[in-house]
């Protein structure tokens, strides 16, 4: 993850770069970074954003936590397809198997890219995932901003910035910062959550997307017209997937407690225990299964543009 770039106070759309257009609307029950309140204002392009910028100091100690958090390291085979698509994605491209990503966090698309074949380089601001990525990347990880990356103009075929645009202030001189670094004809590819997604329609500000760390938040009209001002060209924009268990979690907490179904009791201590399934015989058709249902989510999530997370691929002319 790459933190933003910080101008301490009141901000501009981060899409446009108008003025906001309606009065902030406070996040019940949540705090920004720094302590106050969460408070979030919209712009009439369609993004929304947190009004002030933490400072430079609240930023750094913010993310430090990042490469603690084995979380951030690990992966499930859920994530492993994933990601694999979002790599594959950049076939039609390779011609020098070179990409970079901005913001690598925990380094998940780094190494699924490598195993495909990829030369991949990146950017990370977090000292302790740049202590954790160094030895397996080496020179190829710039720890710093974006603005400062030594790398070659013009020397990848692709570039990744997953769920990271959410985390600027300003993302716009980080995507041109992508546009300069691509050759031309190279692909950029953004995810990011879709602040018009079915989750974010539904739940508004108690959506878990709106928390205090993300800074920023796109739809696709908001974001077509941020990467068209970074230069890109052939925007194309998914919605993918829902947030079903956000918007379950939330509604059962907003029913009244008679309504509620109570928790299935324990086993007593004195039950035999289950026999275990066996796993290794039904794993292969239940991830078979299992990508099935994610695809024809998917499907429904693209038709209806109400997917909540925002697919964005685009190239450099």
């Amino acid at each position: 993850m790459t933190i933003a770039t910080v101008r301490h106070g009141t901000r501009r759309c981060p899409a446009c770069g108008g003025p906001a257009t309606q009065s902030p609307r406070t996040a019940r029950g949540k705090k920004a970074i720094g302590g106050g309140p969460l408070e979030i204002v919209a712009c009439a392009c369609g993004a929304a954003f947190q009004p002030r910028v933490p400072t430079e100091e609240e930023l750094a100690r913010w993310y430090d936590y990042m490469g603690h958090n084995p979380l951030n390291m690990q992966t499930t085979p859920l994530l492993d397809r994933r990601l694999g698509r979002m790599v594959d994605g950049f076939e039609p491209v390779r011609l020098t198997s070179r990409l970079v990503e901005i913001g690598i966090g925990g380094g998940l698309f780094v190494r699924t890219a490598t195993t495909r074949g990829w030369d991949v380089w990146g950017t990370e601001i977090s000292p302790s995932c740049v202590a954790a990525l160094r030895p397996i990347m080496g020179e190829r990880l710039h720890e710093g901003t974006v603005e400062t990356i030594p790398f070659p103009d013009g020397s990848f075929d692709g570039a990744a910035m997953i769920e990271v645009i959410e985390h600027f202030d300003d993302p716009l001189p980080y995507l041109k910062a992508a546009h300069r670094l691509l050759r031309p004809g190279g692909r950029l590819f953004v995810t990011t959550p879709n602040a018009r997604g079915m989750a974010g329609r539904v739940l508004g500000t108690q959506w878990r997307a709106y928390t205090d760390e993300h800074l920023s938040y796109f739809e696709p009209r908001s974001v077509t017209a941020l990467l068209a001002r970074a230069g890109f060209v052939d925007i194309e924009i998914d919605t993918t997937n829902f947030d079903l268990l956000a918007i379950t979690v939330q509604l059962r907490d907003r029913l009244p407690r008679r309504h509620r179904r109570s928790p299935t009791p324990a086993p007593s201590s004195a039950a035999s225990p289950p026999t275990p399934p066996k796993r290794t015989e039904r794993l292969g058709w239940a991830a078979s299964a299992f990508d099935t249902a994610i695809e024809l989510t998917n499907r429904v999530a693209r038709f209806t543009r109400l997917g909540d997370t925002l697919k964005v691929a685009a190239r450099r002319p």
